[in-house]
């Protein structure tokens, strides 16, 4: 048996070996686990980012409570400084105008803060029930979570004695194929699924693109490893492999 016969076999091993696994990853009980996978992750992630989003909105709160508490303060003094005025033979208007207008500007300031205040008190309710959502749907899924997972991991345990069989019959074939051919075979599979196709019509069978006639003939006579010059596959005569 030449060389390319040889790979041809490593071949079909190969993807014997890669059926199976695929297979595996396309059960009923894997989608199922994917999709319970993909939901935990994203309520975890989002467990941490209103956690995260929770602790600096908190802060500002805090800060925001310090500044209306001062603007509050310095709203109460000038009420007291502006009683005193008024009564004050002494004082001119300017100054009472001027002492009116500092209290509406601290009031205007006060109402700005306590809406950015509630603003924030309702932001921070809204996100503590999310974040209990979140977490409750976590805990939820985790006995489905752990279901198909023991699923999965029973299904791939039957599954093992073919896999074996399947790598064993591999490396049998890889033990007398030159590692240059090998080695080529990995690179292009890394590439394409299917990196061995046939030529159908005069073309190849990847990327269909019309081959020369002497390529062809190279083909047929399975004297030396032939790559598709558009994509890079390796070709084989289909009647050969047969």
């Amino acid at each position: 048996m030449n060389n390319l016969a040889t790979l041809q076999q490593y071949h079909v091993a190969y993807t014997k070996l890669e059926d199976i696994e695929s297979g595996l990853k396309h059960t009923e009980a894997r989608k199922r686990f994917n999709k319970v996978h993909r939901f935990l992750t994203e309520q975890q992630e989002a467990v941490t980012s209103l956690t995260e989003q929770l602790a600096a909105k908190s802060a500002k709160l805090n800060d925001m409570q310090a500044t209306v508490a001062e603007v509050e303060h310095d709203y109460a003094l000038e009420i007291s400084d502006f009683e005193i005025m008024e009564t004050d033979e002494e004082c001119t208007s300017e100054e009472v105008m001027y002492s009116r207008q500092s209290m509406e500007k601290l009031l205007s300031r006060i109402k700005t803060l306590s809406k950015e205040l509630m603003d924030t008190l309702t932001w921070i309710d809204r996100a503590a029930h999310e974040l209990a959502d979140a977490k409750q749907k976590g805990r939820a899924s985790m006995g489905e979570y752990t279901a198909l997972r023991t699923e999965c991991e029973e299904e791939r345990k039957a599954a093992m004695p073919a896999i074996e069989a399947a790598k064993k019959d591999l490396l049998a074939i890889e033990a007398v194929l030159p590692r240059e051919l090998s080695t080529r075979y990995k690179s292009i599979r890394r590439k394409f699924a299917n990196p061995m196709v046939t030529i159908e019509n005069n073309q190849c069978g990847g990327c269909k693109m019309q081959l020369p006639s002497v390529v062809i003939r190279k083909v047929c006579q399975q004297n030396e490893l032939v790559i598709c010059e558009n994509c890079g596959r390796i070709l084989y005569d289909s009647a050969v492999a047969e």
